[in-house]
């Protein structure tokens, strides 16, 4: 597994539609989504993506897990670059 954290920039925080892209991403290469929550990795699902409340500005820990680790995380990377510009039209 390999983790990177990332921060929200989103104005409405971390909504369904750029959930919904993590996932589809992290599936795209072969990946299980996970998040670091207090001490301990879980399972990112739709429903705990969105139940966490990330708001703009919040760090969030991601990990992958299988397939092309590496790549993932580059391609998720790249989706919480955008910030602001895709998700709020």
């Amino acid at each position: 597994m390999q983790s990177r954290c990332y921060k929200i920039e989103n104005l409405n925080g971390l909504h369904a539609r750029p959930a919904a892209e993590l996932l589809q991403t992290a599936r795209t290469h072969g990946c299980s989504l996970l998040v670091k929550i207090d001490a301990g990795w879980q399972e990112a699902g739709l429903m705990k993506l969105l139940t966490l409340g990330m708001g703009e500005g919040t760090l969030l820990e991601i990990g992958v897990e299988g397939g092309a680790e590496e790549l993932c995380l580059v391609k998720l990377g790249k989706i919480f670059e955008r910030g602001n510009n895709k998700f709020d039209s």
